[in-house]
Order: C-alpha cells, then sequence, then structure tokens
C-alpha cells in the first residue's frame, strides 16, 4: 500500500493525519520528533509509517530520505566506508527506534510501520 492509500483509510477511520512525501533527511527527523511530541498520553493508539526506500549495510538497516542520490564513488566503496557514508546521509533506523520509544513510554499502543524495500541502490555486497 502506497502512503497516500494509507493516509486515505485512516482518516476514513477518523485518525489524525500527518501526511509528508520526498522528505530530506533533516525533515524525517523532525517529522519523528514532531510526531513524539505529538502523542498526548489520552490519545488512544498512534502510528507512524514510513513508505519508502532504506538500505542495509553491516547488519544495519538505513531509511533513505528523499533526493538521496548514488555517488559514483559509492560503488567502490567498502562495506564500512558506505556505512560511514549513510550515517552522514540517511536515517539510521536505531535513531527512529530511539525516537519512537521515547513516544508513551509504552503506556498505550504505538505502532510503527515500515513499508520498503531494502535494495541496495548503492552497490552489491554479495557476489553474483
Amino acid at each position: 500500500m502506497d502512503g497516500s492509500r494509507l493516509e486515505s483509510a485512516l482518516t476514513e477511520l477518523g485518525w489524525d493525519i500527518e501526511f509528508e512525501v520526498n522528505l530530506t533527511l533533516d525533515d524525517m527527523v523532525e517529522a519523528l520528533e514532531r510526531f513524539r511530541d505529538s502523542v498526548k498520553d489520552n490519545t488512544e493508539a498512534a502510528l507512524f509509517s514510513f513508505v519508502g526506500h532504506a538500505t542495509e549495510i553491516n547488519g544495519k538497516l538505513f531509511l533513505i530520505p528523499g533526493g538521496l542520490k548514488q555517488k559514483d564513488t559509492t560503488s567502490v566503496m567498502s562495506d564500512d566506508d558506505l556505512e560511514r557514508h549513510l550515517c552522514r546521509h540517511a536515517l539510521p533506523f536505531v535513531e527512529v527506534q530511539a525516537i519512537l520509544r521515547q513516544v508513551r513510554k509504552g503506556q498505550k499502543p504505538t505502532v510503527f510501520v515500515l513499508d520498503c524495500c531494502r535494495s541496495n541502490g548503492f552497490y552489491s555486497t554479495r557476489a553474483a
């Protein structure tokens, strides 16, 4: 399901929705922080969804912001160099988890939906 269809379905069910597309890295972090800060203790349930691209390097998942392009040099980077590159230019999922854990400290349901392909658009670390 694409993000706009999810947004429409939840709106029809009466959920308060903030829907954004093609966010930069800074915008992604700000959206997460706004979500964290907007969820009130009396809210029955909260849902945060990410629909987009991600990649996994060295067992670490990175959410890819809109506009992040593969540089010619990333195709020859080692996994460790690519991981460092993504730590600066993409959103490490561990940071997403840290922010979402701050939402109501587990008192009521807080759901995170991750709908993305995990293909590595930078280069393949596996032999063909």
